[in-house]
């Protein structure tokens, strides 16, 4: 169980220059991808082959201390959520919730809006957005509500962003989707989405992605490690080699899933992209709070349905893209693989950072 809520654990400063670099670095994070990937392969890996490809790159920080800091960055900076947010509230039908976008204009407070209209006097601390009617004495706005930001997880090895929470008293759930997406899957339009924005959001789809993967990565070492402990002193380990193919599987899916990432992120140039980030999010580093934020509260049974609600429509208007064209003789294979990931929400990643040792 880990202790981020201990006095004791502080941050370094060079994992957090390197988690906010790389958002805005195109290439950082492709050699980063690369890195992960290798070591999701290789069983013999170790943490330190990591410390020292970030001390190659100019970061005196230990990968552990990177997972602390991007987990400390998402609580902190709002601009990591950026992007269009399908939603359903309760009571509603799939995708009937108002669209929630989350767009940074070049500062750390970003604009956010609820059904394309502009929150006024919102505060985000602590994964938490939460804002009320009555902002200021002669200020009314149409909604309230508390939000807190997570990344999602699929079966097929997705890092989603997303968020749970009230909306003026009902509760709702979100999840990233892009304008295309929104269009078919709601009869609200979109706010504009500017091309800056989408590239942004890109990137931050990506680094949702690689803090999946390097999780997987260090729970997987974890692992491999107390079998050996357990090997050394002639102990059983049939139930934890289970559980280390277990966590080989979802290591690979999310490789997968960062290949197809990595894929769309590399169809903008990388002058575009860093362009663009330079435009939407600051480039001075954050002041952080020095002792890890704790974990927010784990997703409840309403929030989990809202959320594979909304998932499932998302996913239906991306599957409905990609077979664009196809025959009917494969509509009923691609209906069922849609059925199963229809249902693939799983507990917020945060539960990995608690399963990740005193360190992260």
């Amino acid at each position: 169980m880990t202790t981020t809520s201990s006095s004791n654990t502080k941050l370094n400063q060079q994992a957090v220059k390197f988690a906010n670099d790389l958002l805005r670095s195109q290439s950082l994070m492709q050699n980063y991808y690369d890195e992960l990937s290798t070591a999701s392969k290789n069983k013999s890996w170790e943490p330190q082959i990591m410390d020292n490809w970030l001390d190659k790159q100019g970061y005196q920080c230990t990968f552990e201390q990177v997972l602390a800091a991007q987990k400390q960055l998402s609580s902190y900076q709002l601009a990591y959520w950026n992007g269009l947010y399908l939603t359903t509230v309760s009571g509603g039908e799939s995708g009937q919730g108002p669209l929630v976008a989350v767009q940074s204009k070049g500062t750390n407070t970003p604009d956010v809006s609820v059904d394309q209209t502009l929150l006024i006097g919102f505060t985000y601390h602590n994964l938490n957005l939460s804002w009320t009617k009555n902002p200021l004495p002669e200020v009314t706005q149409p909604s309230e509500g508390s939000f807190i930001f997570r990344l999602t997880t699929t079966k097929k090895g997705l890092a989603n962003p997303a968020f749970t929470g009230t909306l003026n008293g009902k509760s709702i759930a979100g999840v990233l989707t892009t304008p295309e997406q929104a269009k078919k899957a709601t009869s609200k339009t979109p706010p504009a989405i500017n091309t800056t924005l989408q590239y942004v959001n890109l990137g931050v789809q990506m680094i949702a992605q690689l803090t999946f993967i390097a999780l997987n990565v260090y729970q997987l070492y974890k692992t491999r490690l107390e079998i050996k402990k357990l090997q050394s002193e002639g102990k059983d380990t049939k139930d934890l080699e289970k559980t280390e193919k277990t966590q080989e599987d979802a290591t690979g899916n999310s490789v997968k899933e960062g290949e197809n990432a990595n894929g769309d992120l590399q169809k903008v140039s990388e002058e575009d992209y860093n362009n663009a980030v330079n435009d939407s999010i600051s480039d001075t580093n954050p002041e952080l709070p020095d002792n890890l934020s704790e974990n927010p509260p784990q997703i409840n049974s309403e929030e989990n349905n809202l959320l594979k609600e909304t998932a499932k429509k998302n996913n239906e208007e991306e599957a409905s893209n990609e077979e664009e064209g196809e025959g009917e003789g494969e509509e009923g294979e691609g209906e069922g693989e849609e059925g199963e990931d229809s249902d693939s929400v799983l507990e917020d990643i945060g539960k990995l950072f608690e399963e990740g040792g005193e360190d992260i």
